[in-house]
């Protein structure tokens, strides 16, 4: 290529020299490496955060985290009938210990004698929760059971950002209040917005705290109905029906007698006020007849 441009004239020299030079430029731009274009506009676009965002940093585990870290509520309903309703209630203790929860809530209905009903909402641990409901329905004749889950990982993680981010906004308001020197309406200004910022950290701690507990302890509300002769819907024949709706009728009449003799007994003072109020009004209205009947026997006129 050197012998062509000696032996070719000046100016056809120039023109291939112009030439030469555009192609040179053209192939190294296209020869160019694409990648330090791509990571100049990332470093660009991850140089400038987004407005309100300039210390945001994405929580460990926010993104792509594995599926052992996810924040998931649990909740459970188990339905139970039994005969007996005396030993339920050791039995929930008992459970409740040995799968190391506690009962949060509990209410027991009806007596000795006539059919009762208990419902508990229990907490326990996420790893003992199906356990503990494979248990639970040990207790007696399942009548339904339900199981509920609300995955809030993302709720989660994004306060536990907000937090960290708020209490970074707080160091520096600090840091701004030590060194201002200036105006006491700056520094009042200063303290307004410390003051808003402390108030919002402790709404988002507060929110973190309630699913922190919703996610480490799950729910379960078991319902218990002492039933007597229950047998499950999908196995009931005629005679089961019959016996059943005899049964039901049965205790029927006796809550109706037994209501019946508390009412009577209920009525019985009234009754005796009513009578020895109008005891005296009876023994003139008889006395009245009576005189009436001796004239009426004398031949006397009414």
């Amino acid at each position: 290529m050197h012998a062509m441009f000696h032996g070719a004239p000046a100016g056809n020299r120039s023109a291939a020299s112009l030439v030469l030079a555009f192609t040179l430029v053209v192939a190294g731009c296209e020869a160019k490496p694409s990648g330090d274009f791509r990571r100049g506009a990332e470093t660009s676009s991850q140089a400038a955060p987004k407005a309100g965002q300039a210390d945001l940093k994405v929580p460990s585990g926010a993104v792509g985290k594995p599926a052992d870290n996810r924040k998931i509520i649990y909740r459970a309903k188990v339905e139970l009938a039994v005969e007996d309703f005396t030993p339920v209630q050791a039995m929930v203790a008992e459970a409740v210990k040995k799968f190391e929860g506690y009962i949060a809530d509990s209410s027991l209905a009806g007596n000795a004698g006539s059919l009762r009903r208990g419902t508990w909402k229990i907490r326990i641990p996420v790893a003992r929760f199906d356990e503990f409901v494979a248990a639970a329905k040990g207790f007696g004749e399942l009548i339904n059971a339900s199981t509920t889950s609300e995955d809030v990982s993302e709720e989660y993680f994004d306060v536990e950002a907000r937090i960290r981010n708020k209490t970074k906004e707080e160091e520096r308001l600090l840091k701004l209040l030590d060194d201002r020197t200036g105006k006491l309406a700056d520094v009042l200004e200063v303290e307004r917005e410390l003051s808003r910022v402390r108030e919002e950290t402790e709404r988002m701690q507060g929110r973190m705290r309630v699913l922190a507990d919703q996610t480490t302890l799950t729910t379960v509300e078991l319902v218990v109905t002492e039933m007597r002769n229950y047998e499950p819907p999908q196995a009931a024949d005629l005679a089961t029906r019959v016996r059943r709706a005899f049964a039901q009728s049965l205790d029927g009449l006796c809550e109706f007698g037994e209501a019946l003799l508390i009412g009577a007994v209920a009525f019985a003072p009234w009754l005796l006020v009513f009578f020895v109020a109008f005891l005296p009004v009876l023994w003139l209205g008889r006395r009245i007849r009576r005189r009436r009947q001796q004239r009426v026997a004398r031949g006397g006129s009414v």
